[in-house]
Order: structure tokens, then sequence, then C-alpha cells
């Protein structure tokens, strides 16, 4: 018999999500799947813009699928023709804006099923990824 982890199991496993690129001018969004917990100990993705001038704002942002729960908008903008990184951690004290990489603080989060991660990036023009 398998035993899998489930709400109600004591057991876990340390698991790394990655999603598809989601592609020209779409945000990401990732769900907690049915009869799971998520405890997130970090998020990273990369953003590229093109060459269309605007400083654009990312957002972080978890929700229990209808009302946000919590969000985070960086105050660095991200400018056209830039890839950068960000990354939310449980390690990172403030926000920090280190050679295209951006750290961000993560607060503990356990999310149930049903609960999202997703970003909202202002201005994002087309060519943006």
């Amino acid at each position: 018999m398998a035993i899998t982890p489930t709400i109600n199991s004591v057991h876990g496993r340390l698991r790394s999500v990655t999603d598809t690129d989601p592609g020209a001018q779409a945000e990401i969004s990732e769900t907690v799947p049915a009869r799971r917990r998520w405890s997130i100990k970090s998020i990273f993705f990369h953003l590229v813009t093109d060459g269309t001038v605007a400083n654009r704002h990312v957002s972080l942002i978890i929700d229990d699928g209808a009302n946000d729960l919590w969000k985070i908008t960086c105050s660095s903008a991200h400018p056209a023709s830039c890839d950068t990184t960000y990354s939310f951690a449980q390690i990172a004290a403030t926000e920090a804006l280190v050679n295209c990489a951006c750290f961000h603080p993560l607060p503990t989060l356990s999310l149930p099923a049903g609960a999202r991660i997703r970003t909202a990036t202002s201005l994002l023009k087309a060519g943006g990824e």
C-alpha cells in the first residue's frame, strides 16, 4: 500500500513545483491540488521584458482561491529590456536588488487545497514574459 502525504497525514516531503513558461503577457498561477497542503519555503521566477518603455512593478499574491491572504509589491521598478530574477524566501530580511536579482522576505505559509500562488505585473506589455 502506497502512502502519500495528505492534509490529514503527519508525513511530508520537500517538493519543487516547476510550471511551464506562461508566455508573453501571461502571469504565473499555481493552485494547491485537492487533498494537499503546501508549506511554502521559497518562490523563484524570472521576468524578461522587451524594449517597450515602461516601469513594471511585480506583485506576488497568495490567496485562498477568492480572497487575497498575502500580497507584496516590489518597490523596485522592472525597466524595459531587462531580465530580472525574483526570489522570495524565509531567509531574506528586507527587499534588496542586487545585480538584476530582487530578493524579498516571505512569511511562513501553509496553504490548503485550492489556495493559489500568483503574480500580477503592472504595465505588462507585449513581449514581456
